[in-house]
């Protein structure tokens, strides 16, 4: 029993030792990294109904282009997601009565030319390196509110708040 064990050890030995020597491969992967640039967004203009007498109903509106921008810049070509707000609302600040906000929120590519209705979880790409506005991108803000004869006398005040991230 002994010599049996003595071969078999010599031989798991021997075969270690061969595939050591003649079973080496080697190979190499390239490795590359973009870190994008900060996103940033900035807002211009507001959006201001004006006013409308108590008792009388009426829906202001603004027109897509004559409200609130918001540009998007970042990384040129690179590719982001907006979030909506689910429930837009003007509040009273005497009573905490609210009027629903209907936006109307473009897609423009330069900042004037008005494109399709902006959506939730969609891709827009930053400007690419060639075009008039690279790394930027446009939201067009408008809307109406619905005052009925019922609405509390007041000042109504509410954000309207977009959120751009890179997927």
């Amino acid at each position: 029993m002994k010599k049996l064990l003595l071969v078999a050890t010599m031989v798991l030995g021997m075969s270690g030792m061969s595939l050591a020597q003649y079973n080496t491969a080697t190979n190499s992967a390239n490795l590359q990294l973009q870190v994008l640039a900060a996103m940033q967004m900035s807002v211009s203009g507001s959006l201001d109904f004006g006013m409308v007498p108590q008792g009388v109903a009426a829906t202001p509106t603004i027109a897509v282009g004559s409200g609130a921008t918001f540009i998007v810049s970042g990384t040129d070509s690179a590719s982001f997601e907006i979030t909506l707000p689910s429930s837009p609302v003007l509040t009273n600040i005497s009573d905490a009565s609210t009027i629903v906000f209907t936006p109307d929120l473009k897609c423009s590519v330069d900042g004037t030319t008005v494109g399709s209705d902006a959506a939730d979880n969609t891709q827009y790409p930053l400007g690419a390196p060639s075009s008039a506005h690279p790394g930027h991108y446009y939201f067009l803000l408008g809307g109406s509110v619905n005052v009925t004869t019922s609405t509390t006398a007041g000042v109504y005040k509410g954000t309207y708040t977009l959120t751009a991230t890179y997927n």
